[in-house]
């Protein structure tokens, strides 16, 4: 396990900021969205970082407290948690914690909040307001945090993580300890794949190629704009819906009071109403089927091509 030990928070700040940290793949992966990735190209251009809440604040000076439920050797008094036992070659990493390095891509690195000194097992912390219900790739940890800690094994080449988590109330803005529970997550080597691929596809735009799903959006300025056409777009199409169903009723209900054939001025509007007789039309797929041949002969007009826009709504 290959490993970089920072002096101060600071140096651990920098070294994140060139690297491609667990939580970043991790938000790579989930969100390929073109604001996501020019965000955090910008990022680590600029150096700009995000500065925390509450909940991060409550969640980083919990860590240690919480940790004493997994390493046996840091001290503990009769208030503190009690150790489960679970691995006792688990360490706590505390701050500024020692970065693992990904030893096969050097540009890739993780901070696990407690690992064993042979990397075969790590230990991941957090805190959460409410209960673990699982995601698309587990029945009990979330998305977001299952990426993270398989980005994590990944680079310590570890088979297992143990991830506690430490439940809050709040109230008044105040927040009390209220319970936990943990499980261990075992190494997925098809999803680690898959992040190997977003890493690649990272770093390659770093390099000047341009994921095709990116299409033309090349700066954050571009990401913005799109972002907002999008969201008037969809709003207006889901107006003109809306419109539309009522504009059927009101033509149903209409139709209804005037039969098929009336002409008359209401409400400043002329109302006509006509009825076309039934008539035929010619069925290209039943003679494409009896005569496939006769079909291609004379199938050989050019319709000009079109461009479409559809907005499909993405569910997490």
């Amino acid at each position: 396990m290959k490993t970089f030990k920072t002096k101060n928070d600071e140096e651990w700040h920098e070294y994140r900021r060139q690297h491609l940290t667990s939580t970043e793949l991790r938000d790579l992966h989930l969100s390929r969205t073109a604001r996501q990735w020019q965000e955090l190209r910008e990022q680590k251009e600029t150096g700009k970082r995000w500065g925390g809440n509450d909940y991060t604040v409550w969640g980083t000076g919990r860590e240690p407290k919480i940790a004493i439920a997994l390493d046996p050797t840091l001290s503990r008094t009769d208030d503190d948690y009690e150790f489960l036992g679970v691995d006792s070659r688990l360490r706590y990493n505390p701050n500024p914690q020692t970065i693992i390095i990904n030893e096969s891509d050097g540009r890739l690195c993780g901070t696990p909040d407690l690992f064993s000194e042979d990397g075969e097992v790590i230990g991941e912390i957090k805190t959460a307001k409410h209960q673990f219900t699982g995601g698309k790739f587990h029945d009990w940890c979330p998305d977001g945090y299952y990426l993270q800690v398989q980005a994590n094994m990944w680079h310590a080449g570890a088979e297992a993580c143990v991830l506690l988590v430490e439940y809050y109330k709040e109230q008044d803005g105040k927040f009390t300890p209220d319970g936990y529970e943990y499980q261990v997550i075992h190494y997925d080597p098809k999803v680690v794949e898959d992040m190997q691929s977003t890493a690649a596809e990272w770093f390659a735009w770093l390099d000047g190629t341009t994921p095709a799903w990116m299409g033309e959006v090349t700066s954050l300025e571009d990401a913005d704009e799109v972002e907002d056409l999008v969201a008037q777009l969809a709003d207006a199409e889901e107006k003109a819906a809306s419109w539309s169903d009522l504009a059927k009723t009101y033509k149903k209900d209409l139709l209804k009071l005037l039969g098929d054939s009336y002409a008359g001025n209401h409400a400043g509007y002329k109302v006509s109403v006509s009825t076309t007789k039934d008539s035929k039309t010619f069925d290209s797929k039943a003679f494409k089927t009896a005569h496939p041949d006769m079909y291609r002969e004379f199938n050989t007009k050019t319709c000009r091509g079109s461009t479409r826009l559809r907005l499909t709504k993405v569910v997490n």
